[in-house]
This record gives C-alpha cells, sequence and structure tokens, in this order.
C-alpha cells in the first residue's frame, strides 16, 4: 500500500485492510527473440496467482499468458456502496468542456485498434471470485487473438451467481465485426442472484419467478446473425429464432416467436399478484408471432395468441419512434362461447340462458399507442352484433375511450344470473319498488370502477328488449369524466309512444345520482300487457319525473331519494272494480241485501272505463306522497291519496269515489295498505249501505203509508223504469227500517 502510495496510486476508496502486503516472483529467461517468465506467482493480500508467460521479441509483439487466479474477492477493493468521488467528475467535465466538440472513437474502434497491435494465446482459470457477494466459482477461459482477429474456444463457468454457464464456439474476424459461432447455454437456479451480481437490487416479482434456462446458438458476422434460442422460466417456454442484422439502422430482423405456458392464470399470479380476479380461469397460453423489417423503420407483425379457449389475432405494422409508436394492424378475435368467456373473468356468472353462442371482434387499429383509432369495429356477442369506430387517448391522467355503436336487437334477460328478477311492468312510477321478501342491502357500494377510464360513447339500437320493456329505435348518449357518469341522452320509442331521459352517477366518499324520465302517449295496455298477460290498466299514458339521492349503499340511496313526478292516463279502462255496475244497481232498489251483495262483488272485480287517470307524487327521503290521486269517468269520480314508505317498503292508498248517476248517493272507499307487493284490500260501503236502506225504505215502507192514507184510491205517482220490482218486495218492519232511516241518516 505504501509502495502504490509512494507511486501516486489514489487509494482511498480501497479499504485500510486491503492492500496490506504483496509479492511478485518469477523465473525469467530472456534472449534476442523471447523472454519467458516461468514460475511466475503474485500474492496480494490473501490472494494467490500462479502462471507463466512467453513474450515474442519481434516487429509486432505476441504473447502467450497462463494464469491460475485462485480465489479474488474483488468487493474488498471496491468502493463502500454509496460512496462517490466528487473531485472527479469535475475534472471530467471541465477536460471535455476544454476538448474538441469533435466525436473520440468509440469503445469498439478502441478495443479493435488495441487488438491490433498484438497477438496471444490466453489461457486463464480461477478457483473462485467474489463480486457483490455473490460468489463466481470455477471458471475457464481460452481465447486466441491474432491479426486483429479475437477467437474464444471456450468460456465455461461451473456457477455463476448460482447459475451454471458454458459457451463453446468462436468469435473470428476483426473485433469491429466478428464471425461468431457460438453455442451458449445459462442455467440459472435464482434469476434474483443473477440481478444481485450484476449490481441490481431483486424485486419481488424476480424472487417469485426463481430460476430459469437460456440456450442456443448465434451464427454469422455483424452483418447478417442467425439467432436460435430457447428460454424457460416460471413455467413458461419461449423460443426465437430468425436474422437479425445488428449494423443496419433502424434494426433489421426476420424472427419467428413462440411462447407457450399451461396456465396463464398462474403466470398472471407469478408476476402480478392479485392483478386478476379472485377465481378467474384464463387456461393455457399459446403465442406464436413472425416479425419481419419492413419499409421506412417499420416493422411487419403478424401474431396469433390462444387465451382460454379464445384466438386473438394481430397482422399489420408496428413503426417505433422516438417519442411514440406507431400502429397498423388489424385485429381478430374469437370464441367458441361467450358465456365461458366470460366466465373465465366472473367464474360465479351463469345467466338465465346458457347457450349464447361465440364472441366475435375485429377492427382496424391505426394511429400510435398514446392515440389509437379502432376503426372498422364490429362486436359480436352471441346474438348481439354490434359495429362503430372508437379511438383509446394514453396521454392524460387516465385513459380515454371514445365510441360510437350501432347495434340491431339487445335482448338482455338471456344475459342476466338465473333468478334475477326481470322489469314486471311499464307504467308504474320510475322509484325503487321491491318485494318485502328481502330487504335493501346496506353493504358500501364502490364507484371506484369510475375513475378507471373516462368515456364518450353514443349508441343506437333497433331495440332493447328488458323483461316488459320493449325500447325502440335507442338512441344513447353517455359521458364518463374524472368518476362522474352522465347520462346526457336517452330516447326510444316505448310501447307506441315515446320515452326521453337523462341520468348521473358520481364516484365519491357519498356516491350521488340522479334520473330525469320523460314518457308520452304510450299504450298502456300494451305495456301491461308485455308486463303479465294481463291489461289491468287501458288508455294513452303521459309520465314525468326527476329523481335524486345519496347514499354509501342500496338501502342509503332509496332513503336519499329526492324528486317528484306526474302521471295521466285517458281514455282507459281499469281492471279491479266495476262501478258502472255498481250505478246500474243502484237505479233498481228492490231490497238492501241484494243490492249490497252485488255491490261488494263489483268492488272485487269488473271493469270501470275512465276518461282520465291522474296523479302527481312529491318524493321527500324515500317516502312518496300523492294528494291528488284523480279518475273521472261517465259512471263516477274518485280521488285519492298515496303514502309509499320505500324503505319499509309499505304502502297507504286512500280512494274514495262517488257515483255520477246518482248525484246525492256518498262515496265508495277503497283503501291499499300493507306491502307494496301485497297490499291488503279493504272496501268502505258504510255509507253507501245506509244511503241505500234509506231509499229501499223510502219507496217500500213510506209507500205504503201513503198508500193506506190515500182514501180516494186515487195516485198521481207515476211509474218509473227503477221503480219497478223485478222480484216480491220483502215486508219490512216499520219499527226495524225506521230506526235504521234514522241511523243512515245520522252517519251521513
Amino acid at each position: 500500500r505504501g509502495t502504490l502510495g509512494w507511486l501516486g496510486a489514489d487509494l482511498d476508496s480501497v479499504a485500510a485492510d486491503r492492500l496490506r502486503k504483496g509479492s511478485l516472483g518469477a523465473d525469467i529467461t530472456a534472449n534476442q527473440e523471447q523472454i519467458q517468465l516461468t514460475n511466475w506467482t503474485m500474492d496480494l493480500d490473501t490472494t494467490r496467482i500462479r502462471g507463466g508467460l512467453t513474450l515474442l521479441l519481434r516487429d509486432r509483439p505476441a504473447f502467450g499468458l497462463a494464469l491460475d487466479l485462485g480465489k479474488i474477492n474483488l468487493d474488498a477493493y471496491l468502493p463502500p456502496n454509496g460512496q462517490t468521488d466528487t473531485q472527479k467528475p469535475a475534472a471530467t467535465d471541465q477536460s471535455a468542456a476544454a476538448g474538441s466538440t469533435q466525436p473520440g472513437p468509440s469503445p469498439m474502434e478502441q478495443v479493435a485498434v488495441a487488438l491490433n497491435s498484438f497477438d496471444a494465446n490466453v489461457r486463464i482459470g480461477f478457483e473462485e471470485i467474489t463480486v457483490h457477494k455473490t460468489p463466481i466459482i470455477g471458471g475457464q477461459l481460452e481465447a486466441r487473438i491474432q491479426n486483429g482477429a479475437l477467437s474464444v474456444n471456450k468460456l465455461a463457468i461451473a456457477d455463476f451467481g448460482g447459475a451454471k454457464v458454458t459457451l463453446s464456439g468462436s468469435l473470428a474476424g476483426a473485433v469491429s465485426d466478428p464471425n461468431t459461432k457460438l453455442e451458449f447455454d445459462v442455467d440459472a437456479k435464482s434469476l434474483a442472484r443473477l440481478a444481485r451480481l450484476a449490481g441490481m437490487e431483486p424485486d419481488e416479482t424476480l424472487q417469485r419467478i426463481g430460476g430459469g434456462r437460456l440456450s442456443g446458438s448465434i451464427l454469422g458476422d455483424l452483418s447478417a446473425m442467425t439467432i436460435d434460442a430457447t428460454a424457460s422460466t416460471a413455467g413458461a417456454t419461449a423460443t426465437v429464432k430468425g436474422i437479425v442484422h445488428p449494423l443496419a439502422q433502424p434494426l433489421n430482423v426476420d424472427l419467428a416467436v413462440k411462447l407457450q405456458h399451461p396456465n396463464a392464470d398462474s403466470l398472471a399470479a407469478t408476476l402480478s399478484p392479485g392483478a386478476l380476479p379472485k377465481g378467474v380461469k384464463l387456461g393455457s397460453l399459446a403465442l406464436a408471432a413472425t416479425v419481419m423489417s419492413a419499409q421506412d423503420g417499420a416493422y411487419s407483425l403478424d401474431a396469433t395468441m390462444d387465451l382460454g379457449g379464445g384466438q386473438l389475432g394481430l397482422k399489420g405494422t408496428v413503426s417505433p419512434g422516438p417519442d411514440r409508436t406507431a400502429l397498423a394492424l388489424d385485429t381478430r378475435y374469437a370464441h367458441p362461447d361467450v358465456v365461458a368467456l366470460i366466465r373465465g373473468l366472473s367464474p360465479d356468472y351463469t345467466p338465465s340462458k346458457r347457450d349464447l353462442g361465440q364472441a366475435t371482434l375485429t377492427s382496424r387499429l391505426e394511429g400510435s399507442t398514446d392515440n389509437l383509432k379502432i376503426n372498422s369495429l364490429r362486436l359480436g356477442l352471441g346474438p348481439i352484433s354490434l359495429t362503430g369506430t372508437a379511438s383509446l387517448v394514453l396521454t392524460g391522467p387516465r385513459p380515454t375511450l371514445t365510441l360510437a355503436a350501432e347495434t340491431g336487437t339487445i335482448a338482455i334477460d338471456p344475459w342476466l344470473p338465473k333468478g334475477s328478477a326481470a322489469p314486471a311492468g311499464g307504467i308504474a312510477p320510475v322509484v325503487p319498488v321491491k318485494s318485502s321478501s328481502r330487504t335493501w342491502s346496506r353493504e358500501t357500494i364502490d364507484t371506484s370502477g369510475l375513475l378507471a377510464a373516462d368515456a364518450d360513447i353514443t349508441l343506437k339500437a333497433e331495440q332493447v328488449l328488458y323483461g316488459a320493456y320493449k325500447l325502440d329505435k335507442l338512441d344513447l348518449a353517455a359521458v364518463l369524466d374524472n368518476g362522474a357518469l352522465t347520462v346526457s341522452k336517452l330516447s326510444s320509442g316505448l310501447f307506441g309512444g315515446t320515452l326521453d331521459g337523462t341520468a348521473s352517477l358520481k364516484h365519491g366518499a357519498t356516491p350521488e345520482g340522479g334520473l330525469t324520465l320523460s314518457i308520452k302517449n304510450a299504450d298502456v295496455r300494451q305495456a301491461a300487457m308485455s308486463a303479465s298477460g294481463a291489461a289491468q290498466v287501458t288508455g294513452t299514458l303521459n309520465y314525468e319525473t326527476s329523481l335524486n339521492t345519496v347514499g354509501r349503499s342500496e338501502y342509503a340511496l332509496v332513503s336519499g331519494l329526492q324528486g317528484n313526478g306526474s302521471i295521466k292516463v285517458s281514455d282507459g279502462t281499469v281492471e279491479g272494480f266495476d262501478l258502472p255496475a255498481v250505478s246500474d244497481q243502484l237505479k233498481q232498489l228492490d231490497r238492501s241485501v241484494d243490492f249490497l251483495v252485488l255491490a261488494q262483488r263489483a268492488m272485487q272485480g269488473g271493469t270501470t272505463p275512465f276518461d282520465s287517470l291522474t296523479a302527481t307524487y312529491k318524493i321527500t327521503n324515500g317516502v312518496l306522497q300523492s294528494e291528488d290521486i284523480s279518475l273521472k269517468s261517465k259512471a263516477a269520480e274518485g280521488r285519492g291519496t298515496a303514502v309509499v314508505n320505500l324503505p319499509p317498503q309499505e304502502m297507504d292508498v286512500r280512494t274514495q269515489f262517488w257515483l255520477s248517476e246518482h248525484s246525492n248517493s256518498p262515496p265508495i272507499g277503497l283503501r291499499l295498505t300493507g306491502p307494496l307487493d301485497n297490499p291488503r284490500q279493504i272496501l268502505d260501503a258504510n255509507k253507501l249501505q245506509a244511503y241505500v236502506l234509506q231509499r229501499v225504505i223510502e219507496r217500500g215502507i213510506l209507500r205504503q203509508f201513503n198508500k193506506g192514507s190515500d182514501s180516494s184510491g186515487s195516485s198521481d205517482s207515476t211509474t218509473t223504469p227503477d221503480a219497478a220490482p223485478t222480484e216480491p218486495v220483502e215486508k219490512v218492519d216499520p219499527r226495524k227500517a225506521l230506526r235504521g232511516l234514522l241511523k243512515g241518516l245520522l252517519d251521513n
């Protein structure tokens, strides 16, 4: 150490316990033609090197060198991790600034000049070299330098950071353009140890991958090199065969590539744990591709990938650039079973219809990797066929998708999971209504998926079928921006009328949603028949509503519902009660008991025509209230109120009907109360019962009284149609009749 310091060597970066001692010795024989060093020994600290040297003294020097390096710990002589010399970079910068602006010779050119100045035969071996705390064990090198050409006859390492390395062949010709004929085999037990040997700290992915192997051959020179290589790691096997032209600018290639793995989801779990949802089964993976240099620096690509039973194909050109890569590719994808494809990504998916057909996708990709145009888009999902254009921009904070598509008929019900409830009707107010057999979910709704991308989507469909709903000529426009989904346009034909609406959903700690809907001139009978096969209400429907809500769960969204709406049905009928029958029966009053029996039957079945059925409602904190339910018909008029408490799914609807042809008659009451899907019906006809009893008495008992007091036997009364009894009049006790009459009058 002292000697090297005396010679001016900078030893500050070498550990203080290194370079403490050293010795050099050899037997030297010399004459005018050569110098020989035999029994050459060199001891440096704990390292002992043995060898010999023969130097030929001629115009072009030549030497033969044989060395046994023994064991060397290079880590002990390297600077400690993180230590740098702050002076040398400044000196380098100054020399660079003061030097010529002309570029100097490349490192390869410098090596070529040096090797062209001598010839040599070299044999070097070592027992162990430690670098970056990794031992390299059992190495041998045999090489020759002659007339500027380097030939490597053998390079073998028994343990290179846990890998076994074997290289045989030759590097002949000039160093700047060697003629290569090499076979290589690198079998590594741990890729992480190889990375550490290269001075890199291995990440968790390399730790999970474990070992790997690379073998093959390289033939040719820098003008054209033939490559045949196979690599295997993490259960995957890849092969590369073809020709590479290293000196061409850009790189010129003609390669065939293959990649195989028996279990793609296992490979994904190794490379990126958690990237795939739990239970996803992708199946085997097989990739085959050819890459050829095309014009203007582009590469021609023809690739096919089989994954999970489906096949993806790409064919076209890829043009790498300094800032971005340009693409012009035709894509094709096909899977024989669209349900199996979906179940590969969502194992629990079980649609109502199992056999829906195949999945296909074709398109033309043009543009660059950060701004891609998707033209001639054709998507087939079973019976659904969609065409359109799209674009994908990757330069913003998140991917942005723009899609304009058209399709024919979309039937949604076959795609719904088994047991899913399809919409049961098309005329009820558009507010949440569920079966009381299950409650609203209180699980937190995750809307973070709205942040995955931005989108601008327009869709036109000839028809959309969803339960009882048939949407004709659907026109949809939606925008997703920074977690906020806005449906700015939803228009279609619906049951012979039109539907227009908007909707919104915004991601946040508490999600927000909204809906507006307008239905005009819809055929209620068509809607009812579509829903249940029976037209409980017929007529022409006009309906409007506006709703909004906030909440973290299904229950919270329903409980936070706010809004209003109105409904009007004109020139229709309603099933469930027959008010004209009640009115007609009241015209033929004979016995109150008969009337009440028939009236009760009429209020529990039959049909009532009406001119209009209208109502408006407000929703506050999930409670719908209506104060102006109104029905107008020739036989009767009705008014009512409603309270629908959506969180507990309960209702209380109260209605009263007045018979138009009997202006003095009291109303009939009908009440619906209880669960939304099975309310209890309560008929209130008490006041009408008293009224009928009064009329029966007037036409029965009092008429008998009048007849008894008419001594002349004459009568100025006239016979009316409704006064003619169809059956013998029941004898009535005057006292009981009078008591009932008084009670009825008091009740009124």
